[in-house]
Formats: C-alpha cells, structure tokens, sequence
C-alpha cells in the first residue's frame, strides 16, 4: 500500500527561535480556540451523537498498521487518527483485514475511512483523500548480489512482485509495465517469496520494507536506491462524498500538528528509522549551547567594533530582509504554479474521462441503433465487435458465445490478418464453432472476469496461436453476461501501448448493451416464429371448422326432416312420453343446425375479404330491428335511436353485428313488460363510439371477459335459447375493420355493447 517519511512541515530541521515562535504560534491558536469556539472547538468539547466512524486497518504494515500479539490493531496510522478523533469529539470503530478487502470496502462505502493511504489519480476516482500527513519513496528489494534496479524502465521483461491493491501495484498498471507482476496480499509475504529465490524483485515503500527485512531477519534482501518515478503522498482517505468527515479530519490533523501531539506519534514509532530526528534531541541543546557562546564572544567584539558592527547590522538587516521578502514571493509563486499544475492536470483527466463516457455512450447508442436494422446474428456481431474495436484502438478482435457443451463459437471476427488463419479444429475461416475453452481468453470464460494481457508471451494461461494467426501483442478479454451467467466474451487485441482499466471498464459497459442487443434479435426472432405458427395453426383450425360444420349439415338435415315427418304422420301412434321424446328430438336438432350455421359464418369470417364503403347505419338499424320485431309481434318493443354518424365498414359484415347484438338486446329483454333498446353513438377521444343498450336481464360484470368467445354463454339454455357464437362473429368482424369491442351490464339491470370503426382511410 503505502510507506512514508515526515512531510515537509514536520521533516525540515528546526532553529532555535523558529521553536519559540513555532510554541507561542501554538499558545496563541489554543487561546484562540477557548475564547472564540468555532466548530472544531464545539466538535473537541461535545463528543459526536451520531453513529461511530468506521475505520479500516492492515494486519501486517509495519510501522503504521499491524495487530499486536492480541489482535489489536496499532501502529503509527492507528494512533494518528485516534488522536485526530479525540481532538475533534469523533467516535470511532476499527476493524483490520488485509489490504485490498478494507480498501474494497471503503471504496464500496462499508467503511468511512482509512488512515493511510496513498493518493493516486485512480484512486480519486472512487474515495477523498484528507490533507496529506507523511510522504516516502519507493524502491525495488533485490537478493544480494543482483543488480539493483534504479527505476521503473530498468525494470522492463523482469518478474516484479507487489502488493495487490497497493500504490505500487497501481502505479505499474497505469505506466503498462512491460514485465510480469505478481501481486501478494503483504508485504512480509512479498519478501519471503524473493527471499526464498522466486521472481526478480520486490516494490514497495523503502523505509516500510527495511524494517520488514529486520523484523523477519530476510538478511539476503537489499534495497536499491528511491525510484524517481513516483513518490507517495499519504492522507486519511473517506468514501466518496463524505465532506462533512472530510473536513473534520482536516481540522484534527491541524490540531494535532499544532499541539505536538503528531511530533508525539512520530517519535513513537518512526524514530528510530529518522537518524535526524533521532539526534534531533541532542543536536539543539548543543548547538543552543555554542550558540550562546559565539554570542557572548560577540558581544565583547561588538564592545570594541561597535561602530563597524552597527554599519554592518544595518547593511546586514536590511540584505536579510530582501532577502526574505524575495524568498517568500518566490515561495508563493512556487506555491501558486505548483497549484495550477495541480488543477490543470486533474481538468485534463476530467476532460478525457468525459471523453470516455461520451465514447462508451456513443458505442452503446451505436449497438442499440443498428441493431434494428440487422437481419441476422452475424450482421449484428460484426456492428458490436466494429463498436468495441473503434472504442479501444483494437487492431482486432471476435465475439463467441458458449453452446451448451461449454466451446466456444464465435459470433463475429475482424477478417483483417485473419486470412491466412486455420483454427483447431475446425477449416472453415468464416466464424469457426465449438473451439475447446482455453489459453488467456478462457479465463475470461471459465472464471466470469476481465482479462488484461499486455505482454501475452509471459501470460501463465498461454499456449499460443495457431499457425497463420496474427501476432498477439497485447490483449483484453471481457465476459458477456446474461441473467448473472457467463454466456460468452469479447476479446479484443494489439491495442497500440496496451490495454488500460479505462479501456477495461469502457467496454464492460459497451458489453451490457452488446447482450441486451443479441437478446432482444433472438426474442423477436421467436416471437415472430411462433406469430407464423399461430397463424398457420388458425388457418388450419378454421378450415376444419368450416369442413365439419359443413358435413354435418346434410345429416342434421335429415334428422330434421325425418323428425317433422313423424310428427305429422305418426304422433297418433306415440303415447304421451314418445310424443315428449320426439319434441326434445326436434328442438336440438333445430338448435345443432343453428350452431353449424353460426360456425359456417364465423369460419367464412376467416376467408372473408373486408370490403369498405360508407354505410347509413340509422337505416341499417331501422330495417334490421323491423324484421326481428316482426319475428315476436306478440311482445311491446321500443327501439329509440339517437343521431348515427354514417360508418365506413363492410356492409354485409357491419349488417351481421347490428342483427346479432339487436337479436341479442330482443332476447334477453323477454322478461320485460315493454323492452327499451336504445342505439346511438357518442365522441370519445375524436373517436366516434357505437352502441347498443337494454333494459334485460343483464349479467354479472365478473364474467365480462368471456362474452365474445365462442360458446361462452352466461345464461342457461332452458331459460334463453342460443349458441354462444354470435357475440364472437361481433367481436371478430369488428377486429377485422380494426376497431374495438367491449360491454357492461349489472345483474338485471340491463347491458350495454359498444363498439367503434376507424374513420374513412385509416
């Protein structure tokens, strides 16, 4: 992770008048402190009614984070931020664990904050980091008698070991470290490994190392000189923005920077790896001494040169103060333009982070788009590689999907250098199928994560390519995941420089839309198979319905016939249960002939071509409610009809829907003295809406779903006669002409049919 030495206000060494004005600075803040509370008084003297702070450790980060011999946590980190909670009322909790699952979980927001941590561009990404507290150097640990290695570059094809999650673990990704990296999870487990002979080297903090090295007595590791590569700042780091504790732990530090109690800490633990600040104790009483001394013998040479000495005090006060006022401005221009660097270095990461989002959404907007317009898998394939490829930089690179053995088959492939490639198994060159899971991008697939390869030839995983296949200089892998399941990968390769955690998270994201495309083709394929099937399948169905229904007739017919016959002529040979009989005979065989009619009609409906025209429907209804009046002269039917716009529908069609709801409205009103039928029409939603209302017998709004299919009745057929098909020839007449149907009715309370015609043209 991290190792630091002093910062600059605690690591300079110090005259003796710069002390006394550095204690009366300090007197001065703590009166102002009592006399004019702020917050950080108010925080120093209630202690924090909210939830403790979480904090997070390392077990093994000497000097500043490990467990003692009874699990708890201490160390230089340990006993600053405990001090920095006091100062400010804080209540806090600490917990250790090594070092990347406490980073993990401060980054995902189960911690608050972490004591020591380096800060890192990569790293301000996900956490804040407070004021920086200590700082250090990093060098590469060799065995005794190897070479040492003097920066980064020097380091290039060699196997370096770091410890995962660490600023130097970071720091090599983000220069694309041309060597092999072998992460750890600490530092004493890192150097054991060199030790015992394995891998070239080790990087981390020189100072945290040197004391691994003699606590562990590794006496075959050397450290080389600091690298200049990079250094670490170190910081309190707090979850994303967590301003309020920011701040507060700002304050503290302040605090106990200027109460002595940081120098405390210092000298506690990091004193006897600080030579200076180890003489520091004894080196002022000395120099104090000699000093008072050369002052005394000045004193008597002042006596006698008084003169010359009071020119020169002068000419010499007056240089100093120029001399001064020259070195603060300078101070505060280096302070101003190291500022600047600051802030124009973090606007050019924003910039070209921005630029990746808007990248990544322009890839994703890509596959959403033109995926409408592929016809096939292949097509599609090819426009989310091409997307990922643009994104990256990527010379080449295929999209597979696993079949159910667990291959591979590819969905695309970038033919660029792929021309003279054979594939194992397989002599097709066009998206070869079912290749056997292995090498660098079977990581991907068998394990569900990313993969970044930037120097291939020293991958663990590796076995090659085949012959005629493309050098392989740099490569990422990235899962395609489908309901938490990996379903396949896209693999992309030679990105000139290698690839990136940019580069990583950039097409992770482009993936999610990459399935979602392939998923939503694939659904619409099946959707508009089983459309086909369906309607294939209801064709058949109503040409059996129709060749059925038709060679029943002729046998109906004849027990029909047969059955008036014996009525007439034989009934005065029938005894009063044979005449019984013979009327039950008759009357179902009038109604299975009505049933076949009806099925003949709504299977003729099928086949039936929709001629339109406009259609006076006030006189269709006057003429089709006369002749079923006519039908039942013995009963008091009352039709009242309001304004009908004319409709443009089929004649005969809309002629068929007008007879069976008014034959149905004559029907079920049977048990009224005088039946009211009323049939007009209403505007909703510049929709002219038709209807049909009467004063029946209704029904039961439960059941309203199961009017209009076939052989849905909701009354018994002692009480009123019928198929139960007239309402589904309404309904699918209606769908024919494109509009609606519905009805409502209450329970003896009559019903109400409504349908509606689109307008003329549409």
């Amino acid at each position: 992770m991290n190792s630091p030495s002093i910062g600059n206000d605690m690591g300079n060494s110090r005259q003796p008048w710069p002390s006394l004005l550095f204690g009366f600075l300090s007197v001065l803040l703590w009166l102002m402190v009592l006399l004019f509370p702020g917050p950080a008084a108010a925080a120093a003297k209630a202690p924090d009614a909210s939830p403790p702070v979480l904090v997070g450790s390392e077990l093994d980060f000497p000097p500043y984070a490990m467990v003692d011999k009874n699990g708890q946590p201490e160390g230089f980190s340990i006993d600053l931020i405990k001090a920095v909670a006091e100062a400010m009322g804080l209540t806090i909790k600490i917990s250790t664990g090594p070092w990347d699952t406490v980073w993990n979980d401060l980054a995902a927001g189960r911690l608050d904050v972490l004591p020591i941590v380096a800060k890192s561009p990569e790293r301000q990404r996900l956490v804040d980091f407070s004021l920086p507290h200590t700082e250090t150097y990093d060098a590469f640990f060799v065995r005794r008698g190897d070479p040492p290695i003097p920066n980064i570059d020097a380091a290039r094809g060699k196997e370096i070991v770091v410890m995962r999650s660490d600023a130097a673990h970071h720091q090599l990704l983000a220069r694309h470290f041309q060597g092999r990296i072998i992460p750890v999870d600490t530092i004493p487990a890192g150097l054991a490994l060199l030790s015992s002979g394995m891998h070239d080297a080790f990087l981390c903090s020189k100072l945290i190392g040197t004391m691994v090295i003699k606590e562990h007595g590794l006496k075959n590791l050397t450290a080389g000189p600091p690298i200049p590569d990079y250094k670490r700042v170190f910081s309190f780091a707090v979850k994303k923005g967590d301003a309020e504790l920011l701040e507060k732990l700002n304050q503290g530090l302040l605090i106990i920077k200027t109460n002595r109690e940081y120098d405390r800490i210092y000298q506690k633990w990091l004193m006897a790896d600080d030579p200076w600040r180890r003489l520091e104790k004894y080196l002022w009483p000395a120099i104090n001494i000699a000093a008072a001394a050369a002052l005394i013998g000045g004193a008597w040479l002042v006596l006698l040169q008084i003169l010359v000495k009071r020119r020169t005090r002068e000419l010499r006060l007056a240089q100093e103060g120029l001399e001064e006022r020259v070195a603060r401005r300078t101070a505060q221009l280096a302070q101003a333009n190291t500022a600047l660097q600051t802030e124009i270095a973090e606007r050019i990461q924003a910039e070209e982070a921005l630029k990746r989002q808007h990248a990544v959404l322009a890839g994703i907007n890509r596959v959403f788009r033109e995926s409408l317009t592929c016809t096939n898998e292949e097509q599609l394939g090819e426009t989310c590689l091409d997307a990922a490829e643009k994104l990256t930089g990527s010379k080449f690179g295929f999209i597979g999907e696993l079949n159910p053995e667990g291959r591979l088959d590819d969905l695309a492939i970038c033919y660029s250098g792929w021309a003279a490639c054979k594939i194992p198994g397989s002599e097709e060159l066009v998206l070869p199928k079912n290749l056997h899971v292995h090498g660098i991008y079977g990581v991907c697939l068998r394990e569900g994560r990313s993969e970044i390869a930037n120097d291939p030839a020293s991958h663990p995983d590796r076995v090659g390519v085949p012959e005629g296949h493309p050098p392989l200089t740099s490569f990422l892998g990235v899962p395609l995941k489908h309901g938490g399941k990996t379903i396949g990968m896209i693999g992309l390769a030679n990105k000139e420089g290698g690839y990136t955690l940019a580069d990583q998270e950039a097409v992770e994201a482009l993936s999610v839309a990459m399935v979602e495309a392939f998923m939503r083709q694939r659904a619409e394929k099946d959707l508009q198979k089983r459309t086909t099937q369906l309607e294939a399948a209801n064709k058949e169905l109503e040409a059996f319905s129709y060749s059925v229904s038709h060679d029943l007739k002729t046998p109906v017919r004849a027990i029909e016939g047969f059955s008036r016959m014996l009525a007439a002529d034989h009934a005065r040979q029938l005894d009063e249960e044979g005449l019984r009989f013979l009327n039950v005979i008759c009357s179902n065989t009038r109604l299975m002939a009505q049933l076949i009619d009806d099925l003949l009609a709504l299977s003729r409906l099928g086949r039936q071509q929709v001629r339109k025209s406009a259609v006076d429907l006030g006189d269709l209804t006057r003429r089709l409610f006369q002749e079923l009046r006519d039908q039942a002269p013995e009963r008091d039917i009352r039709l009242e009809m309001g304004d009908l716009p004319p409709a443009f529908a089929d004649p005969n069609l809309l002629a068929m829907v007008l007879t069976n709801l008014l034959a149905n409205a004559i029907k079920y009103t049977r048990s009224r003295e005088t039946a009211v039928i009323e049939v007009g029409a209403r505007t909703e939603n510049q929709e002219t809406v038709y209807y049909v209302k009467d004063n029946g017998v209704g029904f039961d709004d439960r059941y309203v779903d199961k009017l209009f299919g076939v052989f849905q009745r909701l009354h018994r057929g002692d009480e009123y006669e019928g198929t139960g098909v007239g309402l589904a020839i309404v309904k699918r007449i209606v769908d024919m002409h494109g509009g609606r149907v519905w009805a409502e009715g209450k329970v003896d309370g009559g019903a109400a049919f409504y349908f509606t015609l689109p307008p003329d043209g549409k």
